[in-house]
């Protein structure tokens, strides 16, 4: 991969203008919170209780939620608010046609969200016991208002587990507010949160609880009373976080962890620091400042540099000698697709046949002759399949639309490696598949579910397994992006370039990457299982942030958590186990021509089981 400006001298968000307009077919099976529910949107009326049935009567269903442009008045919490372990509030996707068209907005005084001792969200998607499977709950396209004269209240209150994401979202406050973005509750995580705003309010991120891990990428935090972000516990990935405030930038206690890179704090007071902790864990890159008098305060030690290329409370480690420059792959953005405007160029794949392939082929070549951009599948059908599809032509977006996919025989028997989603000769740059629940009948581990051979870009997004089993086929070259996924079993193959956004691979007897000449870059790894995260040959391996999560016990094996082999590798993860039969003996075998050495885990205590960067020869 190639390198990058070593320092952060001027930090430029590119704030791209986003033009959306997020519309839907009406026999996709997408709840309009209009129609279905009588929500009015209209500024006056209000729609709490309207958008509450729309939610409870959703819950647990993998159903969208779907607003129309227009400003809809709350007077009290829409959403989870009385959660209970392993209990319906998940599984819940709240999508808006526009982020600047949808506006949900509390009354000014309301007395739901007078206090701010009990701080109160405008929309939850899971607040009560803790739990870990409440899962894949998303928020897409739209603005919360804290309106006026409402010193309690909390924008979004956000809970996912596996997977789960906000993207495209700002969170405001005309006056007072408590929290705009709380991701705090107890066992949350992972996940994925991508371009969103905050501005105003107390605290603009509280990340606080014990938790599964964070990635955020692309925030900006903007104008806040006390502190920009405050994280009590939670293991946190940051990038691109541009912060304007005279306040702290972010607070870090003790059991927390957090890797931030490529970020920039603006408009800092000459009396204040921009971060404090009294933890040890904390690692940045290419991390700058403008106004703060210290950059950091850790416990006593200070930081007063403008600019950090690297810095860390811990040292790093590596098994051979190696110097200390940073590893800086060039890091590429996943592609957007736009969205199709034209109804007549989108394909419904038909589910109700006994093996769906048949149709899903047929939709993929009537596209190809119409020059049809989008295939969708209906939401109130079940899908099934049983032999390989293969993509060519103009397709350049599948929405899955959360829908249940069964893979069955005969694909899921295959010896010899066929694919679910084969990509050929398409028109465009890039491919998406979003939005999917895929289950493999009996937990086959034979097929893949991708194989790429366009050498154009595939991106999967908001893609769950239930057995986690994703596997995707190495190819020669091209581009591979990996968005908010539970799944495993990913092969990179030579040439190939990969870039993965909260993955949360989680098995006891699988590895969960194969690289073989190819390059890897992780913005938040998260995994669960005692099996090797990644074995990387002639390749490359950055893993930015993340959490080993060593859970499980009674588990057979124990092999390297990364095996390297003749490959350069910087990694940076905090790692937790629940008792010490779950922990890896070794965390890095490293080899480099016919000699072998490895890291074993007495050394990650010693580190407060924080790996702020291993490093092998660049």
């Amino acid at each position: 991969m190639k390198a990058k400006s070593p320092l952060l001298l001027t930090f430029l968000f590119s704030s791209l203008l986003h033009a959306e307009n997020i519309i839907f077919p009406d026999d996709a099976g997408v709840i309009n919170v209009q129609t279905a529910y009588g929500a009015k949107g209209d500024g006056v009326t209000d729609d709490t209780a309207a958008l509450n049935r729309a939610y409870h009567e959703n819950k647990a269903k993998s159903r969208t939620l779907y607003f129309p442009n227009g400003r809809y008045l709350i007077s009290d919490t829409v959403g989870s608010t009385d959660g209970k372990a392993h209990g319906d509030d998940r599984h819940v996707t709240f999508q808006g046609q526009s982020e600047a068209g949808v506006l949900i907005q509390a009354k000014d005084n309301a007395t739901a969200f007078s206090d701010p001792a009990k701080p109160t969200p405008l929309l939850s998607t899971y607040k009560g016991q803790g739990t870990g499977d409440a899962m894949r709950n998303y928020v897409f396209n739209m603005t919360f208002d804290a309106g006026k004269g409402n010193p309690g209240a909390v924008g979004l209150h956000f809970m996912s587990n596996n997977t789960g994401a906000i993207r495209h979202v700002t969170i405001r406050t005309s006056d007072v507010g408590r929290y705009g973005l709380n991701i705090g509750q107890h066992q949350n995580g992972p996940s994925l949160i991508q371009h969103v705003t905050v501005e105003g309010f107390d605290y603009g991120i509280w990340a606080g609880g014990d938790n599964f891990a964070h990635v955020l990428e692309h925030i900006t935090l903007r104008n806040q009373k006390v502190m920009a972000m405050y994280n009590d516990k939670a293991v946190t990935t940051i990038r691109k976080l541009l912060s304007e405030n005279s306040v702290p930038v972010l607070e870090i206690k003790e059991w927390a962890a957090v890797m931030m890179f490529d970020s920039m704090f603006v408009g800092g007071a000459a009396d204040t620091p921009a971060i404090k902790t009294n933890g040890k864990n904390l690692y940045l890159q290419d991390v700058g400042q403008q106004g703060y008098g210290t950059f950091i305060d850790a416990g006593g030690k200070t930081v007063t540099e403008s600019n950090l290329s690297e810095w860390s409370n811990r040292p790093f480690l590596s098994a051979f000698d190696v110097d200390e420059t940073p590893l800086r792959p060039e890091v590429l953005e996943t592609p957007e697709i736009p969205w199709e405007q034209d109804f007549a160029k989108w394909v419904k794949v038909d589910g109700s046949a006994e093996d769906d392939a048949d149709a899903f082929q047929a939709a993929v070549d009537h596209a190809a002759e119409i020059g049809a951009t989008t295939l969708y599948l209906d939401k109130s059908q079940k899908y099934k399949i049983g032999k390989p599809i293969h993509f060519h032509g103009s397709v350049e977006r599948v929405f899955l639309n959360q829908c249940g996919i069964d893979i069955i025989p005969p694909l899921h028997t295959s010896t010899t490696g066929e694919a679910v989603f084969n990509i050929g000769e398409i028109d465009g740059d890039a491919i998406v598949f979003e939005r999917a629940w895929i289950f493999p009948w009996k937990r086959s581990q034979n097929f893949y579910l991708f194989n790429n051979q366009s050498g154009k870009a595939l991106v999967a997004k908001n893609i769950s397994m239930e057995t986690g089993i994703f596997k995707k086929a190495s190819q020669h070259g091209g581009l591979f992006f990996l968005e908010d996924s539970a799944s495993y079993g990913i092969e990179i193959g030579p040439g190939e370039k990969a870039y993965l956004r909260q993955w949360n691979p989680e098995s006891p007897s699988h590895t969960f990457c194969t690289v073989n000449g190819g390059d890897v870059w992780i913005l938040g790894l998260k995994t669960e299982g005692r099996y090797t995260h990644a074995k990387v040959v002639n390749g490359t391996l950055v893993v930015a942030g993340g959490h080993s999560y060593q859970s499980w016990g009674g588990q057979k094996h124990d092999p390297p958590m990364f095996d390297l082999a003749d490959s350069t590798a910087s990694l940076t993860m905090r790692m937790h186990a629940s008792g010490g039969d779950k922990w890896f003996t070794t965390i890095v075998k490293e080899t480099q021509g016919n000699e072998s050495k490895e890291i074993q885990k007495q050394t990650m205590w010693n580190q407060n089981n924080f790996m702020p960067l291993y490093r092998t020869k660049q």
